[in-house]
């Protein structure tokens, strides 16, 4: 483990190194991402008293967390080779890109991509990734989004359902737990909290008990 004084030395030798690099950031976004991982892993922005990267980036190198982010994610997702053929942005938005299709595509497969394009024609065609521009790349990515909207909700469609029938079920029980006056008068619900499903029952006082229990049994085991 570094102590304070060798993990400042650190930092100071690493920024350094980040400012002459700032000179060209397209040409340099590779190296920077590999300083900025190290700096973050190390934790070496704390020697110094910055309590995050984003401060220490923006206070010490002036640039903004997006373009940090940025290159931190073309250094860990890319080859140096790869880096410099091509700009950071358009790198960084053929990450998003694969992200958003079903193909089981990953970063290393970029260079060889072929981008769908709407011609002026109004025809779908492909074009090499080489060629693509960062505006083509970034409207492909909103079809493939738009694309897969229906698809989440297709696959989604069998919980949902599961839920309705479930609770169809805790109204029945309900009503025959407690009877069809006190049911009349509450609910059944199941409501997202922190993440989880909450079973919620509502009935009268005089008739919580009862209805918690005969709720309580067509509640599916999980």
């Amino acid at each position: 483990m570094l102590t304070q004084a060798s993990a400042r030395q650190a930092l100071d030798r690493a920024t350094k190194q980040l400012v002459a690099m700032q000179r060209d950031v397209n040409a340099n976004a590779w190296a920077m991402g590999r300083k900025l991982v190290q700096i973050a892993e190390l934790g070496l922005h704390r020697s110094r008293g910055y309590t995050s990267m984003e401060t220490y980036v923006e206070e010490r190198l002036g640039v903004t967390a997006a373009v940090m982010f940025q290159c931190m994610r073309i250094a860990q997702a890319y080859g140096e080779e790869v880096a410099r053929a091509y700009s950071p942005e358009k790198l960084d938005r053929a990450l998003r890109y694969i992200a958003a299709t079903p193909a089981d595509e990953s970063p290393k497969d970029v260079p060889g991509l072929m981008i769908p394009v709407m011609g002026d024609d109004g025809e779908v065609g492909r074009v090499a990734f080489e060629r693509a521009t960062v505006a083509q790349i970034r409207q492909a990515t909103a079809s493939e989004k738009a694309a897969a909207a229906p698809r989440r909700r297709k696959a989604a469609a069998p919980a949902g359902e599961a839920r309705r029938e479930w609770l169809q079920s805790g109204h029945a029980a309900l009503e025959a737990g407690v009877g069809k006056r006190l049911a009349a008068q509450g609910s059944v619900a199941l409501r997202t909290r922190d993440g989880r499903d909450v079973l919620v029952v509502e009935v009268p006082w005089e008739a919580a008990a009862a209805g918690l229990r005969a709720v309580a049994k067509t509640v599916p085991s999980r």
